[in-house]
């Protein structure tokens, strides 16, 4: 990807984040991402997954992971 050169459309995002306890004295990243303007909406468990969500969204060439995917407003 080069730095400074923007392609298509931009993409607006909403990213809600949070520590989950996964077991004794750990914990993860998780969370929503939502595009706002379409509505679809995926959740998250680490940053990478975030990361590959984020990416995926913005690409109208690939499709979106299939990672707890839900449609619509939030629950």
């Amino acid at each position: 990807m080069s730095v400074g050169r923007r392609s298509g459309r931009p993409h607006l995002f909403l990213v809600r984040a949070w520590v989950e306890e996964a077991g004794k004295e750990q914990a993860e990243w998780c969370g929503k991402v939502q595009q706002v303007v379409s509505g679809e909406t995926h959740s998250f468990r680490n940053w990478p997954m975030l990361v590959d969500l984020l990416q995926a969204m913005s690409s109208p060439l690939s499709p979106t992971p299939e990672v707890e995917k839900s449609e619509g407003k939030d629950n």
